[in-house]
């Protein structure tokens, strides 16, 4: 998994599909899901236990090892058969069942972890290739029932049946013969044993929409396996293991455990929200808490392996893992939002803006707790500044997508945070800021890198996509001003960060940034550039520029009114002098 890159590849633009990224060729899948059903067959005859479920799960892996190795359907171009899928999926979904019945009472060593790693992984893979898959039945659809050779299934061939939905355990799909038909009486069909009525146009829409549900299904057949697991490595005591194996072997399996959501459960290219995070966890901030910390280090043995394997396999490595990481980091960042805590059946109803600001407050200094108790932050700001590093090697190494949403996310989150604490002011406000102000050489470490990397990348094709990412960076510096950064710490690194903006030309020209960077220097000296950078604004991005004081200066714990003046004070300017005041209704 780590050095494979997975499915990350190009594949042409028109067969770009859900999830986030591609949808599985037929030939990129045989090579990814044929080796982890072997190595899942070795697995489950290692496992210490001999009976008929063992020999059953053994039989099921056998066939779709030969179907995945069958010489390729000319027919299905570059998909795969809906039957092979399925059955792929019925297997993998057995294999968890297995692991988790035979296992239920033993620690998450290796040699349970990577079982079950491997599985996510093999179903991961699997679901992707549903949408692909030729033929495959979607719930809703009408389907003529066909091939079958019983004698009892020999009287439904040639009937019509609405599909109702897949049944990962056995690897087919419950069909519904009649409208009047209770549940008992409903028929459980393979995938080759229907033909779907395929309407003339939409094809490709319904397609995605029964792969969308097929991944569903089997998310629903492991769920109680997959809440086991979180819980597992929430509760399990590492003290008597070694630490560092636990949290590399716990972070692998999260990792692999997010990935196989994502493809379940993910809605076209978007991922899972924050909302869904919440529920799949329970409802429990410890446990998003505990994956979050988990999936954000799961970079941490590619990082030991850098330089072991071909460079081609290490870059679609770190771009897959990349992609899980900044996918898993919207959603956790989005715990913070209102979105959460005023979810389905829990509106804010008509109290007071205060009232309800105060409750937003609470509700994002509570899910802060629990990140600061498990060091969620201190992995955010890791994996983020991995990911820059390796862009600012050279333009090869950041020649995809810059690594801009890990720094965005840690950014805006910290910004979040500290806002709330600002305005609530108690107990455990003053511990989350002790707590920033101890992470601020991280913190600080991700700008500077972040900064660099901005410099060395002015004449990049992807340049916008950095300076795009830049204000979010600025907030967090005047955010960190606000709580010490000037005071606690020598000059030299947040020195390097301002001579590194100073030395971009658009940094004081465009009115947004340019406005951050002063509010990040209120407590400093008067520099020179940035006098003569406001002289040489235009009087339409001057006015612009008190409009960003006013907005931001609440990152520094003023109002509007005082960040003006405390503005106007420091360059010495005069915001009256610029044309009319803000208008804050409209701002």
């Amino acid at each position: 998994w780590l050095v494979s890159g997975g499915w990350v590849g190009e594949v042409d633009a028109p067969r770009r599909r859900a999830w986030g990224s591609t949808a599985m060729q037929g030939s990129a899948a045989k090579d990814v899901v044929g080796p982890y059903l072997e190595a899942l067959t070795l697995f489950v005859a290692l496992q210490p236990v001999d009976n008929v479920e063992k020999g059953h799960v053994l039989h099921l892996l056998s066939v779709s090892v030969s179907g995945w190795h069958a010489a390729p359907d000319p027919e299905l171009g570059y998909g795969v058969s809906a039957g092979l899928a399925t059955e792929t999926c019925e297997a993998v979904v057995c294999v968890l069942r297995l692991l988790h019945s035979s296992g239920a009472d033993k620690p998450l060593t290796a040699n349970r972890c990577t079982p079950y790693v491997c599985s996510f992984l093999a179903l991961a893979c699997t679901v992707r290739t549903f949408e692909e898959a030729q033929g495959l039945p979607v719930p809703g659809q009408w389907a003529v029932i066909a091939g079958l050779q019983s004698e009892a299934g020999m009287t439904l061939n040639g009937l019509r049946a609405v599909v109702e939905r897949f049944h990962p355990e056995s690897g087919r799909f419950i069909v519904r013969l009649l409208p009047e038909d209770p549940p008992a009486a409903w028929k459980k069909v393979r995938a080759e044993n229907l033909r779907p009525e395929l309407p003339p146009d939409g094809a490709l829409a319904r397609a995605a929409d029964g792969a969308r549900e097929c991944g569903r299904a089997c998310l629903a057949g492991v769920a109680e396996i997959f809440d086991d697991l979180l819980r597992e490595m929430q509760a399990e005591d590492l003290e008597n293991e070694d630490i560092i194996l636990g949290r590399i072997l716990h972070s692998q399996l999260a990792a692999a455990m997010w990935e196989a959501l994502v493809c379940c459960w993910g809605d076209r290219g978007m991922g899972l929200r924050g909302s869904e995070l919440f529920e799949l966890c329970g409802g429990d901030f410890s446990l998003c808490s505990h994956l979050a910390r988990d999936v954000l280090s799961a970079h941490s043995m590619v990082q030991l392996s850098l330089g072991l394997g071909p460079p081609e396999q290490e870059a679609r490595a770190l771009a897959r893992l990349r992609a899980l990481q900044e996918n898993f980091a919207r959603a956790y960042c989005e715990l913070f939002q209102p979105s959460v805590l005023w979810g389905a059946g829990c509106e804010p109803g008509d109290a007071p803006m205060a009232e309800l600001q105060r409750d937003l407050d609470g509700h994002i200094l509570k899910v802060a707790a629990s990140a600061v108790h498990l060091g969620v932050f201190a992995e955010l700001a890791l994996a983020a500044e991995f990911y820059l590093e390796r862009a600012l090697e050279g333009p090869s190494a950041g020649r995809r997508v810059p690594p801009v949403v890990l720094p965005v996310m840690l950014c805006r989150v910290v910004c979040t945070i500290l806002l709330s604490s600002f305005a609530t002011q108690d107990a455990s406000s003053a511990l989350l800021q002790r707590h920033f102000r101890l992470l601020m050489p991280d913190l600080l470490s991700v700008l500077l890198t972040f900064f660099e990397v901005l410099a060395a990348r002015q004449h990049c094709e992807d340049i916008e996509d950095y300076f795009a990412a830049s204000p979010a960076a600025l907030d967090a510096f005047a955010a960190l001003s606000a709580i010490g950064l000037w005071s606690l710490f020598s000059e030299a690194v947040p020195g390097r960060v301002v001579s590194l903006l100073l030395g971009m030309p658009r940094v004081l020209t465009d009115p947004a940034l340019f406005a951050r960077l002063v509010l990040s220097l209120l407590s400093r000296p008067l520099e020179p550039a940035l006098a003569g950078a406001y002289e040489a604004l235009a009087p339409g991005d001057r006015a612009a520029f008190w409009q960003q004081v006013a907005a931001r200066g609440k990152l520094c714990c003023l109002a509007p009114a005082e960040a003006k003046r405390a503005v106007e004070e420091w360059l010495p300017v005069s915001a009256e002098a610029e044309g009319p005041g803000v208008d804050m209704g409209a701002l």
